[in-house]
């Protein structure tokens, strides 16, 4: 009797995990999915912003914009979550954080295609450009990562 106690006590746990576990798997897709879709849009909406990073021919390498405006965002996002967050140790701020920093943050910052766009400038005869593209990427990023943490030590609690 006493090992059939212990088989349904050890399931209904596994049970429990596993529901979990499948629960913040589903945070984190969905806040990819939705990074995904608002990195897309911003990417869109960059291309048709017409500034000095515009290319003068059809043979001069254009200034990854839109990439470099997700990533900042993305930057000054994170800081504002975590920064929010940091002091909540509650199961919905640790869903929240799951969410959004983990799914929405992870979807919409693209390092991977930073990394592609300045690998491209530099193979097509643009090193200043790519030398642009890492200097304001990692400057901005760093620069709104800790703008989000400031503006969310505003809101702190007492």
């Amino acid at each position: 009797m006493r090992d059939a106690t212990w088989r349904r006590f050890a399931i209904a746990r596994w049970r429990r995990a596993e529901v979990t576990l499948l629960t913040r798997l589903s945070l984190v897709m969905l806040g990819s999915a939705l990074g995904g879709a608002l990195r897309y849009g911003v990417a869109e909406w960059a291309q048709g912003l017409r500034g000095p990073w515009t290319p003068a021919g059809p043979d001069t390498a254009a200034f990854p914009i839109g990439i470099l405006i997700v990533n900042v965002l993305g930057s000054l996002l994170l800081g504002l979550i975590v920064g929010l967050l940091a002091n909540d140790v509650s199961s919905g701020a640790a869903q929240l954080r799951l969410l959004l920093a983990v799914g929405l943050c992870g979807g919409f910052t693209t390092f991977s295609t930073f990394s592609l766009d300045t690998v491209r400038l530099l193979q097509s005869g643009a090193p200043g450009v790519a030398a642009a593209n890492v200097a304001l990427s990692l400057v901005l990023g760093v620069a709104g990562c800790g703008a989000g943490l400031a503006l969310a030590g505003t809101f702190a609690r007492p």
